[in-house]
């Protein structure tokens, strides 16, 4: 039996030049574009070069097939999370790290709003087991990013649970941020409803690794900061 070669996942060319760098931008937006209209499978570069306007030499010009572009697409969704987790990590933890919280989970969601298309990358990132296995290597990537955001609430030396914490939030965040834009329209109420789930689960984080009894005010936070925003009826703090 003979085996099927792996498609190739890098890009062939990146442009240097302004034109060239407009023309792979356009293939970049058209290809999101044409991924969230007819899914992986109907997903073809005969497709998007008439979509795009263009001859389909030139999408052939900088990717070998598509699923080299849906890596390229995922990598810039990737590239974005990281950026955002970075700018946050300065200013994490303030006195209130539930507030923290919430405003990440705005800036997060606002991604999402803005491109719904994410959801449809990353569904397209599971149609292979070498573009899941890179898949794999993007998560472990904005894991490590939220590693240090978590680790302050854990004991000094906890790096390997401060790890699982991190793969649970990235997991639970992104299942989550998804099933916001499930539609390929905002759905507040499951941004709100995760930032409720995610805090309570930091609390809870929290409270193990210190021995805290339940209500007690934990590290970085102010008195009455645990369960602030979270009586019946009541607005968190970012949310609308």
């Amino acid at each position: 039996m003979v085996s099927t070669p792996e498609p190739e996942l890098s890009v062939r060319h990146r442009p240097v030049q302004a034109r060239g760098r407009e023309r792979f931008d356009l293939i970049m937006r058209t290809g999101r574009e044409q991924l969230a209209e007819v899914g992986v499978d109907g997903f073809t570069f005969d497709g998007l070069a008439a979509a795009a306007g263009i001859p389909i030499g030139s999408v052939y010009q900088f990717f070998p097939n598509k699923h080299a572009l849906i890596c390229e697409l995922s990598s810039q969704d990737t590239d974005a999370l990281v950026a955002a987790l970075g700018r946050s990590a300065e200013q994490f933890p303030s006195d209130d790290w539930q507030a923290d919280v919430d405003r990440l989970i705005d800036h997060l969601a606002d991604l999402w709003r803005s491109e719904p298309g994410r959801r449809h990358v990353w569904l397209a990132m599971q149609s292979t087991a070498l573009t899941r296995s890179l898949a794999t290597e993007q998560t472990a990537r904005i894991t490590r990013e939220i590693v240090p955001l978590v680790a302050w609430l854990l004991a000094p030396g906890s790096r390997r649970r401060a790890r699982t914490v991190a793969e649970v939030v990235v997991q639970m965040c992104f299942s989550l941020l998804h099933f916001s834009v499930h539609d390929d329209r905002p759905h507040p109420a499951t941004v709100r409803e995760l930032k409720r789930a995610l805090r309570s689960y930091l609390r809870a984080v929290a409270l193990d690794a210190q021995g805290e009894r339940p209500g007690a005010v934990g590290q970085g936070e102010r008195p009455g900061a645990v369960g602030q925003g979270e009586r019946p009826g009541a607005v968190g703090q970012g949310e609308r």
